[in-house]
C-alpha cells in the first residue's frame, strides 16, 4: 500500500514534469530570436534613441538622472555587435560608443580597457587621436595615473603627428611635466 502510494505520488510528478516542459519547449520556440547585423543595428538603434529621449529629458531638468538599466542595455548591445561581428565596419563604433557610456557612468576601467581594444584592432579608426586625448585626460586628471597618462600622449604624439595645433601643444606640455601631478600642472600652466 505504501509502495502503490509512493509509485502514484513519482507518477503525478513525473507527468507534471512531462507536461510543464513541453509547455516551456513550445513557449521557448516562440521566444527564439535570430541574430543578424541588422537585428542587433535595429536594437542599437533603439537603445540610442532611449537615451537620446532621456538625455533632452535631464538637460530640461525632467528627470534627475538616467536609470542605469538604459547603459546597461546598450553597452551590451555595442559589445554584442562588435564581438559578433568584429570585422563589420560598424564594429568599432560600437567599441567606441560603448567606451563613451563607460565614461559618462565614470567606470574608468571599462572605458579604458575598450579604448584599448579600439585602438589595438582598429588602429585606422577615425577617432583614435581623440580617444587617446580621452584616455590621457582620464588617467592625469580623474585616477592620478602618470604613468598612463604619459603612454596615452606620447602614443597620441608619435602615431598622429599632424594632429591639431592647440591639442599638440597641451600634450606635448604635459608630457614636459609628466613629473608633476595633474593640480600641479594646472598652477604652473596658470602662472604663464
Amino acid at each position: 500500500m505504501k509502495n502503490q502510494f509512493v509509485l502514484n505520488c513519482l507518477t503525478f510528478t513525473g507527468l507534471l514534469l512531462l507536461f510543464s516542459c513541453n509547455n516551456d519547449n513550445k513557449l521557448d520556440k516562440k521566444k527564439v530570436k535570430i541574430i543578424t547585423p541588422s537585428s542587433i543595428k535595429t536594437d542599437i538603434k533603439s537603445t540610442d534613441d532611449t537615451l537620446q529621449h532621456y538625455y533632452k529629458l535631464l538637460m530640461e531638468n525632467k528627470i534627475e538622472q538616467i536609470h542605469p538599466n538604459h547603459f546597461i542595455n546598450a553597452t551590451q548591445n555595442y559589445l554584442l555587435f562588435y564581438r559578433k561581428y568584429p570585422n563589420d565596419s560598424f564594429a568599432p563604433v560600437c567599441l567606441d560608443k560603448a567606451q563613451q557610456l563607460y565614461t559618462q557612468q565614470k567606470k574608468y576601467a571599462l572605458a579604458l580597457k575598450y579604448t584599448d581594444t579600439l585602438l589595438k584592432h582598429y588602429p585606422n579608426y577615425k577617432d583614435n587621436p581623440t580617444l587617446l586625448v580621452n584616455a590621457g585626460s582620464i588617467c592625469d586628471a580623474i585616477l592620478n595615473d602618470r604613468k598612463k597618462t604619459q603612454y596615452y600622449y606620447q602614443k597620441l604624439i608619435t602615431q598622429y603627428p599632424s594632429i591639431d595645433k592647440e591639442t599638440k601643444e597641451m600634450v606635448e606640455f604635459r608630457l614636459k611635466h609628466i613629473d608633476l601631478s595633474f593640480d600641479e600642472m594646472i598652477k604652473l600652466q596658470s602662472k604663464k
